[in-house]
Formats: C-alpha cells, sequence, structure tokens
C-alpha cells in the first residue's frame, strides 16, 4: 500500500478508516492498516475522543455491509429480461420479500408477517460464500455439492458474524421449515422463478430447452407445502399453457390455413432444432420430408387428387417417434434410417382456446420394396423426385412449401459442411 493510497483498504483483516477520517489534521496522509489492529493503532496515536469499542463496532459495520455488495455480485440463472443483465441474490431476497409481504395481504393467510421477511431477506445470504446454484445446471457435481457448500457457508457466516445472533437463528429456522412462515417462503421462492420467467416470455426455458412437463415435475411438490401459493402455481401454469410456445417465439402464421375437426385453423410455423419444449401431451401428429439417393418422396392421395408429405395421426399408447416410422413405412413401404427435427406447426382453434403440434422431422429413408398401397387405403402412390422441384407437385399451400424449403436449405447446409 503506497503512500498515495486514498480509499477505505478491505484486507484479511477487514475494514479501515483512512486517517482523515479521525483527523484534519492528518488529511493529507491516508496510510492505512488492517483490520481492528490498525484501529487500535489510530486511536492510541491520535488520542481519538471515541472508545475504542466504538470503532470496533464501526469495523464489523463496514464489514457487514461489504458483505451485502459481495451478495449483490452473486447472479442468479434467472434474466431480469431478454439482452439484459440477470438478477442478483440481492434483487432476488428484496423480490422475494415484497412478493412474499403481498401474497400474506391479499389472501388474509394469518401468517406473521415479521417471520416471513426475515425467512425472505436472510434465506440466501450463506451463497454470498457457497455461490448460488443454478436452477438448470448441467454440472450434476456442482448440483450434488450444493447442500455440503451451504453448510460450509452457514459455519463460515456463524464465525464471521458471531454477534448478529438473530440471523444465524432465522438461517437456521428457514433450514428446518417447521412452520407455516418458513414453507410459505420456500414456496413462493420455488414460484417466483417461474413468474419472472413468464413475464420475459419464456425466454429462459427456451434457452435451456425446459418444457412444461419438467417444469411442473420439478416444481409442484415443492410449492404443495403451502396450499396459497400452489393455487398461484397451477395458474401460472394454465397461462403457460394458452399464452407462451416453448419452442420458439416468432411463428410464421397462416390463418385459417387448414382444416381440423371442421374447423379452418390457423398454422403457426416454427422452425427448431428439437422438440424438447413441446408438451409430449400435445404432439398430435408427425409427417417427414424423406430424402434417398438425393430424391424426395411424395404421397398422393387420391380422395383430395393431390401430393403431399407421408405423416399421419399418433395412436393411444405410442410416443411420436413410432408414430412417425409407423406412418413412414405405411405410406411408403420405407424404412427410417435416421431422422431430423426441423420445424413444428401449432394448428390454433379459431372459436376455442385448444390447439395441438405436428411435428415435422427431416428422414433418410430405405425402401423395402416396391410400394402397393397403405392397408389404411389413403395413398394410392408414391414418387421420388428432385427436391427443387416439388413446386411442380405440391398443391399450393404456402404452410406445407415452408416445411420442404426447410428441408432443402437443411440439406444444403449438411452438404457444404462435408465439402
Amino acid at each position: 500500500m503506497t503512500k498515495q493510497s486514498k480509499t477505505i483498504f478491505a484486507g484479511e483483516k477487514g475494514f479501515v478508516l483512512p486517517w482523515h477520517f479521525v483527523s484534519a489534521a492528518h488529511s493529507s496522509r491516508t496510510l492505512l492498516r488492517g483490520g481492528f489492529d490498525g484501529m487500535l493503532y489510530v486511536a492510541k496515536k491520535l488520542k481519538m475522543r471515541h472508545s475504542v469499542a466504538v470503532m470496533e463496532h464501526l469495523t464489523k459495520l463496514l464489514n457487514f455491509v461489504k458483505l451485502i455488495n459481495d451478495f449483490k455480485n452473486i447472479e442468479r440463472d434467472i434474466p431480469q429480461s431478454i439482452g439484459f443483465k440477470r438478477e442478483n441474490d440481492v434483487e432476488h431476497s428484496y423480490q422475494l420479500a415484497m412478493v412474499s409481504w403481498y401474497l400474506t395481504m391479499v389472501n388474509d393467510n394469518r401468517l406473521d408477517i415479521n417471520k416471513i421477511l426475515k425467512y425472505a431477506l436472510a434465506h440466501d445470504l450463506p451463497e454470498v460464500y457457497a455461490g448460488d446454484t443454478p436452477l438448470y445446471t448441467a454440472d450434476e457435481d456442482y448440483l450434488h455439492s450444493k447442500k455440503d457448500r451451504e453448510v460450509k457457508a452457514v459455519l463460515k457466516l456463524n464465525e464471521t458474524f458471531a454477534d448478529f445472533k438473530d440471523l444465524h437463528v432465522w438461517i437456521n429456522k428457514y433450514e428446518k421449515k417447521n412452520d407455516d412462515e418458513s414453507k410459505f417462503v420456500y414456496a413462493v421462492d420455488k414460484l417466483l422463478p417461474i413468474l419472472s420467467i413468464y413475464l420475459d416470455n419464456g425466454h429462459a426455458w427456451k434457452t435451456h430447452k425446459i418444457d412444461l412437463e419438467s417444469l411442473m415435475r420439478k416444481n409442484k411438490d415443492q410449492v404443495a407445502v403451502s396450499s396459497v401459493v400452489e393455487k398461484y402455481f397451477n395458474l401460472i401454469i394454465e397461462a403457460i399453457q394458452k399464452n407462451i410456445d416453448l419452442s420458439d417465439e416468432n411463428p410464421t402464421i397462416f390463418e385459417k390455413a387448414l382444416t381440423h375437426e371442421n374447423e379452418r385453423c390457423d398454422v403457426h410455423h416454427i422452425d427448431v432444432e428439437h422438440f424438447n419444449n413441446i408438451p409430449d401431451n400435445l404432439k398430435l401428429k408427425a409427417h417427414a420430408v424423406c430424402i434417398h439417393n438425393g430424391k424426395m418422396l411424395l404421397v398422393h392421395h387420391p380422395e383430395w387428387d393431390i401430393w403431399s408429405l407421408p405423416g399421419g395421426t399418433r395412436e393411444e399408447e405410442e410416443s411420436i417417434e413410432e408414430a412417425l416410422e409407423r406412418e413412414v413405412e405405411e405410406e411408403t413401404n420405407c424404412n427410417i434410417i435416421d431422422y431430423y427435427p426441423m420445424a413444428v406447426q401449432k394448428i390454433v382453434s379459431p372459436t376455442s382456446d385448444k390447439y395441438h403440434y405436428r411435428l415435422q422431422y427431416l428422414c433418410n429413408v430405405i425402401p423395402l420394396g416396391n410400394f402397393e398401397k397403405d392397408l389404411a387405403g389413403n395413398i394410392s402412390k408414391i414418387i421420388w423426385i428432385d427436391p427443387h422441384k416439388f413446386e411442380e407437385y405440391v398443391e399450393n399451400k404456402e404452410f406445407k412449401k415452408i416445411i420442404i424449403r426447410r428441408a432443402i436449405n437443411f440439406l444444403k447446409k449438411h452438404e457444404n459442411r462435408k465439402n
């Protein structure tokens, strides 16, 4: 440390004030010493009018303020909004306290608000030493070490701030969760990220490839410890189902483009690389752009006299991938060698909140022999064509053509990578 030092120094022993704080006569000298020993030296040297005990309290206060400043540096895996910084632990704790207070008042649940605020403010403080464990981390070792890291962090807090006994009492009570207030705050803590991500249009779920089923599975039992919070959890899950498409943010919409159950439905087309974010119970249909030796396969529907892509409806007890393989074999007499997710089309009813998904795959296939007809009688013949000439065959419906264009672009990019 040089004689030119002008700031408060935070050394291993804690904070010390510059000399000019205690004596104007020494304003030009800011030599700093570490911790309480440094302040004791200053007190004796300058015959300060304040007692050493008072200065010790100030040093402890500064160290606690530093702890909270460090707490602000612990970032959570929850963005405040797309393109902006993630929230930190101080922001989260304040939000948790305010939302818990709000829910307590509007639901008149007779909980002790004093307890609730203390639990909310203190619940994550051990993370200042343990670090945050991201909600959707793929690091299994870090996830499994969470409990051990937090136990050590609590012990360090106890040792470093032994005089703040009330803090340690409430951290310990929160960990045990023996009263209604701690259970309530715990449940709100699990609900808050869901509410924040919902307001952000599901951006974090899409980034981490979290589907609705895994979201419910991960949080359902945790929020159930409070009936009040569980009610809001069920409501937000319903809102997610209706209002957020977890597969993409900006679909291409074809209005009244497809007939389903005697209704002209809107088709929301979305290019994707996986289908992980789509609830399994809404994966109703699977269709395939089938490729073999550079040629694309189309099937003919005699009922409408049109050429189209093979595919159909999933049967009961069948996965969507099994439906894909079965439909392709039945309609084309081909086996799928491998497949790639390409796009998803959300079929939306114009008169209700009902919708389902048609999953679009690019498939490498191999013919099993000559095609005669499918058992259901829906397909009369097949044809292998140059993919770039598909518009000569496929009916003039953009929601169908966009799928084939996506497949052609995919194949072109794959070929470029090989070269």
